[in-house]
């Protein structure tokens, strides 16, 4: 992915010489507060992620996930997490968070397969839009759902807006998207990938994750631009 510039040179002409249009760039983030992971247009900020662990790196999971993640969503068995080499992350950053299970199980709809750690929790407004997506691939054909779960202050749940569920080709790459309105009571969202329905998965299955964004503006994914660009 990395940075992505539209512009239009200026022309010259019988009648003069057109301005160049504005230019608009986009990119995923690379630093810890998010800030390369904007839409700028001219130079002036129109869009932020607000998620500042959108990617994996070769120090740091995306979403902070843990070594060892949520066993809810995985049937009780619990997961290892890595860090793996992959040129095809969705992000660019060339890694990839990767969940794996020796044994075979069964996914418990509704519960967690993977879920963001404290540093990838983020502040929310009460009663405002959210959008958001993340890039999933599983080795087997399982259901899964992208969640943002609403915390108080305090921890406690505060709602959540949950996405359609999706049944993965297996070892293809999807996105999971998510919009809706944050609760009166909400401080905070935790990202969660849900198991969308009950799915037997064979030992040795893998799920990975990458290119999360969040945000309060409509949803791009930091390749291609909002099909409506603000004037």
């Amino acid at each position: 992915m990395g940075i992505y510039f539209l512009s239009r040179h200026g022309r010259s002409g019988g009648r003069g010489t057109l301005p160049p249009a504005p230019v608009w760039a986009t990119s995923w983030a690379g630093d810890a507060d998010a800030s390369a992971s904007i839409l700028t247009r001219d130079g002036i900020e129109i869009r932020r992620n607000l998620q500042p662990r959108c990617r994996t790196t070769a120090t740091s999971r995306i979403l902070g996930l843990a070594t060892t993640t949520a066993s809810a969503g995985w049937g009780g068995i619990a997961p290892v997490v890595s860090i793996i080499d992959d040129p095809t992350a969705p992000s660019g950053s060339g890694k990839v968070a990767r969940i794996t299970h020796t044994d075979a199980g069964t996914t418990a709809a509704w519960k967690d397969l993977a879920v963001a750690a404290a540093e990838g929790i983020i502040t929310a407004t009460p009663a405002t839009p959210y959008q958001a997506g993340i890039w999933v691939r599983s080795s087997a054909a399982l259901t899964v759902m992208l969640s943002l779960q609403g915390l108080t202050e305090e921890n406690a749940s505060a709602g959540s807006i949950g996405g359609n569920s999706s049944t993965l080709a297996p070892n293809t790459w999807t996105l999971l998207t998510v919009a809706g309105t944050s609760s009166a009571t909400v401080a905070k969202y935790r990202v969660d990938v849900d198991a969308g329905a009950a799915v037997a998965y064979p030992a040795g299955t893998t799920l990975d994750v990458d290119a999360c964004i969040i945000g309060e503006q409509p949803y791009f994914d930091g390749d291609r631009l909002p099909a409506t660009l603000p004037e």
